[in-house]
C-alpha cells in the first residue's frame, strides 16, 4: 500500500534534524532506509511520471508540512525544520496556545501552577525554542487574549503579537473549549475579590493614571468576541450588578481621600452616592466637589480586567456628559481587585471614545 502521510513525516522530519538546510536528495536517502517499500510504493503515480511514487509521496510530504509552517524551503531543493529567529510552525503555536490556556484555567480557578514546569514539558513540542523565545509566546498569547477584551494570565504581561497564525490558532481553541469559556463567564459575572484600602497618602497618588491612547468601543469588544469566543466580557461585567457598586464604593473612598488630601475636609462629608440614594436614571453614580467647592458628577465604570478593556456607556450617559460638560467626569477603574488603577475621562465622552451603536430601538 502507498505509505501514508503521517508514516512518512518522522523519517522526514529524522532527516531534517540536524541544524543548518537539507537537501532533498539526502531526504530521499534517509527515508528510503527508514521505511521499507514494496513494489508498490516503487512504481510511479501516473504514467507520465519519471519518480517513483514513493518519492513523490515525499515531495507531497514536505509541501504539506511547508504549508503549515513546519518546514522551510529553499529554491536549491533544500528543507529544514523551523528554529530560533524563524516563524512559529502550526504545531509549536497549537502547543504552546493549548498549554497556556491549561494554565490560564488553572489560574481562573486559582490554583496553584508552575510556569517553569510547563515550559519544560512543552519543549519537546517544540523547534528547539529557547525558555526565553517560550514566555515571549504566551506574552504574545495574553497581547491576543487582550485585544479580545478577555482575561489572560496575569504572571504574562501583554506583548505585541506579529505573528497572524497565533490570533487563527487562539480563536480555533477559544471555540472548543468549553470549559475555558464558563470560566470566563463565571469570571465576569462574579464580584471582585475584597480591595484594600489606602494606608497611606501616597497611595493615592499611585492609583491614578493617565488614560490610553485610544479607547476601545463595545461594539470593538463585540465584534472581537464574536470571532473567537462565546462571550463578550465586557457586556457581562458591565450587567454584573455587584460588580458596578463595588466600583462606585471605591471612587466614593477615593474622593473623599483626595479631598482630604486638599484640605477640603469639610467636603468629604457632602460626596453623594447619589445612584444609590437618589437612582440610577441621573446618568452618573456619585456627586463630589473640586478644590473650590464646585459639584462635579461622577460616572463609574469598572473592570476586573486591564486598561485597554472596553465598556459599554449608555444614551443618557452620553447625553448626560455632554449637557454637564465640564462637571462631568468618567471615573474607569480597571486592574480591579488585584491592584487597582482608575483614569479620568472629562466632559463629553461623545468626544473621546470611539462609539459605535450595539443595538437599535425598532418602530413600528
Amino acid at each position: 500500500m502507498p505509505t501514508t502521510q503521517e508514516s512518512l513525516w518522522q523519517p522526514i522530519k529524522k532527516a531534517l534534524s540536524h541544524d543548518g538546510w537539507t537537501k532533498l536528495q539526502s531526504i530521499y536517502s534517509t527515508v528510503e532506509t527508514e521505511i521499507d517499500f514494496d513494489d508498490e510504493d516503487l512504481q510511479p503515480e501516473a504514467t507520465d511520471s519519471s519518480q517513483p511514487a514513493w518519492k513523490k509521496n515525499v515531495r507531497n510530504v514536505l509541501q504539506s508540512q511547508k504549508s503549515r509552517g513546519e518546514v522551510l524551503h529553499q529554491r536549491t531543493a533544500k528543507y529544514k525544520l523551523p528554529t530560533t529567529g524563524d516563524d512559529w510552525s502550526y504545531s509549536e503555536v497549537d502547543a504552546t496556545v493549548k498549554d497556556y490556556f491549561e494554565m490560564l484555567k488553572l489560574e481562573l480557578q486559582n490554583k496553584s501552577f508552575n510556569k517553569a514546569a510547563h515550559n519544560r514539558s512543552l519543549k519537546p513540542e517544540l523547534n528547539n525554542r529557547s525558555r526565553g523565545a517560550v514566555e515571549f509566546k504566551h506574552q504574545n498569547i495574553s497581547s491576543v487574549l487582550e485585544e479580545m477584551g478577555l482575561p489572560y494570565i496575569n504572571g504574562y504581561k501583554p506583548y505585541p503579537n506579529k505573528q497572524t497564525l497565533l490570533k487563527e490558532v487562539i480563536i480555533d481553541e477559544l471555540q472548543s473549549d468549553e470549559r475555558l469559556q464558563n470560566l470566563f463567564e463565571q469570571l465576569a459575572a462574579k464580584p471582585a475579590q475584597k480591595t484594600s484600602l489606602f494606608q497611606k497618602e501616597s497611595d493615592l497618588d499611585s492609583v491614578f493614571t493617565d488614560p490610553p491612547d485610544f479607547i476601545n468601543s463595545s461594539k470593538d469588544s463585540q465584534d472581537r468576541n464574536r470571532k473567537g469566543a462565546h462571550i463578550d466580557f465586557a457586556q457581562k461585567e458591565a450587567q454584573n450588578r455587584k460588580l458596578g457598586q463595588q466600583g462606585e464604593e471605591y471612587v466614593i473612598s477615593i474622593e473623599k481621600r483626595r479631598l482630604q488630601k486638599i484640605g477640603r475636609s469639610d467636603l468629604a462629608d457632602l460626596v453623594e452616592w447619589t445612584s444609590k440614594e437618589k437612582g440610577d436614571g441621573y446618568g452618573y453614580d456619585i456627586t463630589s466637589f473640586n478644590e473650590y467647592g464646585d459639584e462635579i458628577f461622577i460616572e463609574v465604570k469598572t473592570t476586573k480586567l486591564s486598561i485597554k478593556q472596553a465598556f459599554f456607556v449608555t444614551a443618557n450617559e452620553l447625553n448626560t456628559s455632554e449637557e454637564l460638560s465640564d462637571s462631568f467626569q468618567l471615573y474607569r477603574v480597571y486592574n480591579f481587585s488585584n491592584n487597582p488603577k482608575v483614569y479620568i475621562l472629562k466632559g463629553n465622552l461623545a468626544e473621546q471614545l470611539n462609539l459605535i451603536p450595539t443595538e437599535y430601538r425598532a418602530e413600528i
